[in-house]
């Protein structure tokens, strides 16, 4: 730890009951949680490490401690934001059930015309179905770049990379990895 959060430690110690303190030791957490991928080396056979659908790599470790500080600060002040970034931790973790269960505990504190409710919706969507919702909202993003009335206005060119985009997106939907349906389906020649 540093001197940064060691004082931070100590005010937590000296004030339990202040949810601000262990708001900024999660996101310390989770800050060190982020693994950079280091080259030859495949930390998915690491146990401590979690990779996301979108393939970034987490210390688990980390990640719980975050889970945990935010778990205190949602019973402490009952603030929709530490139930959001719990349900955002539980479902980096692969705990899709509690992190829906986070996600409805936070709009039930919202009030129905909250102008946030319509992205928490949408954030929630993304672990509904064990996860697949997230695989759902990329595979909509893929199609929607290649979204047009007719597609009669299209070249040759612009035909073969709306099929290449149209596989990716169908590989994400079957659950393989973003990096693995991109390379699979969409080439890096240019021609």
């Amino acid at each position: 730890h540093t001197e940064a959060g060691t004082w931070l430690n100590r005010a937590i110690e000296l004030a339990p009951e202040n949810p601000e303190y262990r708001a900024a030791r999660a996101e310390g957490w989770r800050a060190e949680a982020l693994v950079i991928p280091d080259e030859g080396k495949d930390q998915a056979l690491d146990p401590g490490i979690i990779r996301t659908f979108s393939g970034l790599c987490y210390r688990r470790d980390r990640l719980e401690s975050a889970l945990n500080d935010y778990h205190v600060c949602w019973q402490a002040s009952h603030e929709p934001r530490y139930a959001l970034r719990q349900a955002s931790l539980l479902h980096d973790l692969g705990r899709y059930a509690e992190a829906l269960e986070r996600y409805d505990e936070a709009l039930e504190t919202m009030p129905a015309d909250d102008p946030r409710r319509a992205l928490i919706v949408e954030q929630r969507a993304r672990s509904e179905n064990h996860g697949a919702g997230e695989r759902e909202q990329m595979a909509q993003l893929l199609l929607n770049s290649i979204k047009e009335e007719s597609g009669r206005n299209r070249t040759q060119q612009e035909d073969i990379a709306a099929q290449a985009i149209l596989g990716a997106a169908e590989a994400i939907r079957s659950g393989v990895s973003i990096s693995e349906a991109i390379a699979d389906n969409i080439s890096d020649d240019p021609d």
